[in-house]
């Protein structure tokens, strides 16, 4: 994970979101699928 890419990422999105919907929430967790790949660090061993 690159913490500053995915801080960058939440930030901009939880002020557009429903966060009364736990499956909006859910999208924006550290290990969910639907994150930007930007925000992924891949390990290369």
């Amino acid at each position: 994970m690159n913490p500053l890419a995915y801080l960058t990422y939440l930030f901009e999105q939880l002020p557009n979101i429903d966060t009364t919907d736990p499956g909006e929430l859910d999208k924006l967790l550290p290990w969910s699928a639907t994150l930007p790949i930007a925000c992924r660090v891949y390990n290369n061993n």
